[in-house]
């Protein structure tokens, strides 16, 4: 065989080997390898059974990047509270048992028998396992069953430190959109964070739809995934490696991150005129997308095989937006690949059942440990509207922290929330919004023009108020002194909606006002309409507004216009003011006689 036949035939296996590693990216990276760990760190505290019957979840859930093999072992280390048992007619040794169930199979037992501490070992055989090898988590459950008569109770606690010993071996994670966001966030003994990335210089809409995406997946999480904040610029080859990336935007300034290969990439066309676009797949059967489609794409990080990368994108600003209300509702539908949906319209409205007037402010009353009832009246956030400053990434993450908090605490399908600039904020918003502006005082100026209608005012260019209303004011260092303020009021110009400010005159202060927002220990403590944030130290004061209210008028008389009708005079209220009246009239008539007569003898 020649030497040149033989080379082309190595070359082509080699190609093919490399097309083959690359087309099969689901298979097993490495060795299988087993863990132990404690319930505490999959998030189990001590589990309480109690009764004659009673069951309880148990949480086991795996990063992404893990796939079971093998058995599953538990060790229980358990404390059993039995009755007085030797007294009850017709015992026989045991008084109930504790079952294991698997997706409501049950696959392990042990006796209860005395009150005592004990330790069990229970085990998930391999091939209950193997059944289950889908995306979802495992369904564990403890059982508790009494043989006992009802009034004779059980307690059973498993201790936080019981372990679970497990196989498994190193997978590519899921892409599958279908199974987003469980991608992200698995609850598992690993930190669910990830990087939500922006253009250095965002449109509103822009900000605006990452501030959708941070409070979707606050709703769909349980905010239980971390978000950090960054300009696409401030990404380090490090951060790449190591985190999520989560890439919200029109495209272009993400080009700078080299090596994403996404299913509709994304392109650069010089004809007719030099633009960033997508370019669709040769299989997509359906109509050609329009300017205005939203993208969500899904592709396992270049950087790290254990981490993803989500590009919530579109050609315009209305297309970003579109992608991050479908990926704030958590039901993404795909096509072409299963890690690509295109969305063509989003109809989000705001819910008609959960009006402003379900919580209705009363500036008597409202306080910032209330603050979460406006916002979250309405299940999609349709009635919320974020002010921010124009290029101040800190400001903009706390503003990311406080949507995922609000996303948290409301059941909607999808988020629907708006955002401004500052500078460029319309008054007409202070009608038709429940206002959450988070910066500096001196970025906002519709706060200036609130003037005495906040419970503590700025003053122009100014971000420490003049007068905060403290009993104590201390005197502290220009350099050295930072505060969060916090405030609440009913909005001047509709009062069914609230305008809620978290400020700092620093950017250490305006994390500390939103600490005492996010921290529930802290939250507590906010029983003011407004509060001085240091540290972890709350100072409040109600300094409640006076409301204007309606001065008396005084009777009204048209030109050329007259009445005969005596005007009627209650002599029996201010009686003495009455005479002293009458009294001056007939001391001034006397004196006017007086004159009259000391004329005519001259």
């Amino acid at each position: 065989m020649k030497p040149v036949f033989l080379r082309k035939v190595l070359a082509f296996f080699l190609l093919f080997g490399v097309f083959a590693f690359s087309a099969f990216p689901a298979f097993a990276q490495d060795e299988s390898q087993t863990e132990e760990r404690t319930f505490a760190e999959f998030h189990n505290e001590t589990i309480s059974l109690h009764g004659s019957a009673d069951i309880q979840p148990v949480k086991f859930n795996l990063p992404a990047d893990q796939q079971l093999i093998g058995d599953v072992e538990f060790q229980l280390h358990l404390t059993v509270f039995l009755p007085n048992i030797e007294s009850l007619n017709g015992f026989d040794g045991t008084a109930g048992v504790l079952k294991l169930f698997v997706n409501g199979n049950s696959v392990g037992e042990f006796s209860l028998q005395k009150s005592d501490d004990a330790i069990v070992n229970l085990t998930i055989p391999s091939e209950k396992i193997l059944a289950h090898q889908t995306n979802e988590p495992l369904n564990l459950q403890l059982s508790l069953e009494s043989y006992l008569p009802s009034q004779n109770d059980i307690e059973v606690r498993v201790r936080s430190t019981s372990t679970i010993r497990y196989s498994y071996e190193t997978v590519l994670p899921n892409t599958d959109l279908i199974d987003f966001p469980r991608q992200f966030f698995q609850d598992s003994f690993q930190p669910d964070h990830a990087l939500l990335v922006i253009p250095d210089q965002p449109t509103i809409t822009e900000l605006q739809s990452a501030l959708t995406v941070a409070a979707g997946l606050g709703r769909l999480a349980n905010n239980a995934l971390s978000l950090d904040l960054v300009s696409v610029s401030q990404v380090t080859p490090e951060m790449q490696a190591e985190n999520h990336l989560i890439l919200v935007g029109k495209p272009e300034p993400f080009l700078a991150l080299k090596g994403m290969i996404f299913p509709s990439p994304i392109v650069v066309r010089s004809d007719p005129e030099w633009t960033v676009q997508f370019l669709l797949p040769d299989r997509y059967e359906f109509e050609r997308t329009a300017p205005d489609d939203g993208l969500v794409q899904l592709i396992n990080s270049p950087w790290n095989t254990s981490r993803l990368i989500l590009l919530v994108s579109g050609e315009t600003d209305a297309g970003v937006l579109k992608a991050a209300q479908a990926v704030s509702s958590g039901k993404l539908r795909t096509n072409v690949y299963p890690n690509l949906a295109i969305v063509k319209e989003t109809n989000i409205d705001v819910n008609p059942s959960a009006s402003p007037s379900d919580f209705q402010p009363d500036s008597a009353t409202l306080n910032l440990s209330d603050y979460l009832k406006p916002f979250t009246a309405d299940a999609t956030l349709g009635i919320t509207a974020f002010v921010l400053p124009r290029s101040d990434i800190p400001a903009w993450e706390t503003a990311i922290q406080l949507a995922g908090q609000l996303g948290a605490e409301t059941n909607g399908t999808a988020v629907n929330l708006s955002a401004y600039y500052g500078d460029e904020f319309p008054d007409a918003a202070l009608s038709g919004y429940n206002i959450l502006a988070v910066g500096h005082a001196s970025q906002f100026p519709f706060i200036v023009e609130l003037g005495d209608a906040m419970p503590v005012s700025f003053e122009k260019g100014k971000d420490i108020p003049a007068d905060t209303g403290l009993e104590i004011t201390y005197r502290a260092s220009k350099d050295y002194d930072a505060a969060g303020y916090l405030e609440i009021l009913p909005s001047p110009e509709n009062n069914e909606y609230i305008i809620l400010t978290v400020l700092g005159d620093k950017q250490q202060g305006l994390d500390w006002a939103a600490s005492a927002l996010l921290t529930p220990s802290m939250h507590g403590q906010l029983h003011s309409n407004f509060a001085l944030v240091n540290d972890t130290q709350i100072y409040v004061t109600a300094n409640r507004p006076a409301l204007p209210t309606a001065q008396p008028t005084a009777p009204s008389v048209t030109l050329g216009e007259s009445s005969s009708t005596p005007v009627p005079v209650d002599l029996s209220t201010n009686t003495s003011m009455n005479i002293w009246q009458i009294s001056t009239v007939v001391l001034v008539f006397l004196v006017v006689i007086l004159f009259v007569l000391l004329q005519r003898r001259k």
